[in-house]
């Protein structure tokens, strides 16, 4: 769907004044327009919808590791939460050019 508004959009851009100025292709590209709403309509509901599931997600495993944390180690939460936002090292390679 996506693609489809892309090129629907570049060739409206493209063509905008051929289409203004005639009638008959008005006319014709009102169906369109109401068509091509309700299928963006749609597809930002479910993006919506999928958007909350992973935030939902994303706090689950939060808790879940602060969870884990507590159990393997007898520290108290803000020591958790510190430790966890804490960045992971990444090493350093040298590229031979």
């Amino acid at each position: 769907m996506p693609l489809v508004s892309r090129i629907i959009f570049f060739l409206l851009k493209t063509h905008h004044h051929q289409i203004a100025a005639n009638r008959v292709m008005r006319t014709t590209l009102i169906p369109l327009r109401k068509h091509l709403r309700s299928a963006l309509q749609q597809q930002k509901e479910l993006l919506g919808y999928n958007l909350a599931a992973l935030q939902f997600i994303k706090r689950k495993n939060d808790a879940d590791r602060i969870a884990q944390f507590y159990e393997e180690e007898e520290m108290d939460e803000e020591k958790v939460k510190a430790r966890l936002a804490e960045p992971k090292k990444r090493k350093r390679v040298a590229l031979a050019t």
